[in-house]
């Protein structure tokens, strides 16, 4: 089923990072967008998004980062006039339709220790007097945490330390900015409805909320009535609340590409359903889905292995899902594509497990080793010598194949074996491709398989197989 991402009930829009190793285009990254047919993009700078200006069909909200917050704060501020100049009046004079501005991201988080309470007020007040008579509104941001109580919705109310802060920042704002991540709910459910209830399932179990008489038949619902509930507590109850989710699709046992394709058609029929929500039935509801490219310079901690996996797209703009309610396709409509042979990586059998280790620490500082964290799609069966190989492979095909980049003390080498397949190793599209993948014990072997990569300005489109991975290991084509 088709569904404009944008319509008169709502909007879904689409966060924009361009922090991949390898950027991608900004023709391809404007297609990219087109093909979801998202209504906006949510970006820290209009630099980012070069195409959306003049002529345009999507709206633009900024996404002003945590560290300008004390500089707007003061007064006079230079640093507030010059960006404002270069991200907003500037670009306005160009087309670019910016419509409102996110001042931060969760500043009043526990991990910034109450750096912001003080400063935030005072920001908000300042940048919405300069961009107001330009059209454009200011938001604040939140996170669920930021709430004392979030279930049921009616109890929503906000914490002892954001209370007070969001009391004199408000009357400022234009709206709340709710980060909200079902997922992270989810890591700690056991309980299969539960989990669909929060993966956005179409057929999931909803709830009754006996404090405010109302039913929910989403999570999306739910947490923006409690941020609603939360706002009449101190006195907002009219202000509009637009949320930033998403779902990643790799490094913990729940995050999978078919989950994030449930979870994002969720997200596009309740922008476009016009039902509001149960506290705000008819309302026009406003979503950001967190990423449309993988970023791949993220950090990777212990605490959120999935950091990198948040894109409906990876970082080189190969589709993960296959969702036809926001038009994404494992071959993007309009992008042409060129067919190239690529080479992979393998351990060797004789390498012995110090030295392995050495070089999977080196390839994981520099290269995404999502998939092998505990939990994630390769994470089992938990062999030193696999993850060394999906590793290893996975810091070679950064460094764009480069011999130097296969070696790590010897303990890898191009040859032309044939391995057994490996998770996370792709597999052969064609016939006139060998197989690349390598298991525990055998050698480094550097194999060729054809794969297709979108390019700009390359004749022809051709149609490879298509695979998408579902639960367990990605065996796509890469």
């Amino acid at each position: 089923m088709a569904m404009l991402a944008r319509s008169a009930h709502g909007e879904l829009l689409v966060g924009l990072s361009r922090a991949q190793v390898r950027p991608v285009p900004d023709g391809l990254a404007s297609k990219l967008v087109t093909a979801g047919r998202f209504g906006g993009l949510a970006v820290r700078s209009t630099a980012d998004c070069p195409f959306a200006g003049a002529g345009s069909d999507l709206r633009i909200r900024l996404v002003v980062p945590n560290d300008y917050i004390e500089q707007f704060s003061e007064l006079p501020s230079p640093a507030l006039d010059d960006w404002v100049a270069r991200e907003v009046s500037g670009p306005l004079s160009r087309g670019y339709p910016i419509d409102s501005i996110q001042l931060g991201v969760t500043p009043l988080a526990a991990e910034y220790a109450a750096r912001f309470g003080d400063s935030l007020p005072a920001a908000s007040k300042n940048l919405a007097e300069r961009v107001n008579p330009l059209g454009v509104g200011v938001t604040v941001s939140v996170g669920l945490d930021d709430l004392s109580a979030s279930y049921p919705p009616s109890a929503g109310r906000f914490g002892i330390d954001a209370a007070p802060v969001l009391e004199r920042t408000l009357p400022s704002a234009a709206g709340l900015s709710l980060d909200a991540y079902p997922f992270l709910l989810a890591l700690g459910a056991t309980d299969p409805a539960t989990v669909a209830f929060l993966a956005l399932e179409p057929t999931a179990q909803g709830f009754w909320d006996d404090g405010g008489g109302l039913w929910y038949a989403d999570a999306l619902s739910s947490v923006h009535d409690a941020a609603v509930y939360a706002l009449e507590g101190l006195g907002f109850g009219d202000l509009p609340v637009s949320l930033t989710t998403g779902w990643p699709t790799d490094g913990a046992a729940g995050a999978t590409a078919r989950r994030t394709a449930t979870f994002l058609e969720g997200a596009a029929r309740w922008t476009a359903g016009g039902e509001g929500s149960p506290k705000r039935p008819g309302a026009n509801m406003s979503l950001v889905f967190r990423e449309l490219l993988d970023e791949d310079t993220a950090e990777l901690t212990e605490d959120a292995p999935w950091s990198r996996r948040w894109g409906i797209y990876d970082s080189a703009a190969s589709s993960k899902l296959n969702v036809s309610a926001v038009g994404t396709y494992a071959l993007v409509p309009g992008v042409d594509y060129e067919t190239v042979d690529r080479t992979f990586c393998v351990v060797r059998s004789e390498a012995p497990d110090d030295a392995l280790l050495s070089g999977l620490s080196f390839a994981c500082n520099a290269t995404d080793c999502t998939s092998i964290q505990k939990d994630a799609s390769c994470y089992s069966p938990p062999s030193l010598r696999r993850h060394a190989t999906i590793a290893y492979n996975g810091f070679f095909q950064d460094r764009g194949q480069d011999a130097s980049a296969c070696d790590f003390g010897g303990t890898k080498v191009a040859r032309p074996e044939q391995p057994r397949e490996a998770c996370g190793i792709p597999t052969p599209a064609s016939a006139r491709a060998t197989t690349v993948a390598s298991a525990t014990g055998h050698p480094i072997t550097a194999s060729r398989v054809a794969k297709t990569r979108p390019v700009e300005g390359h004749a022809g489109v051709p149609t490879p197989q298509q695979s998408e991975r579902d639960e367990g290991c990605d065996t796509r084509t890469t």
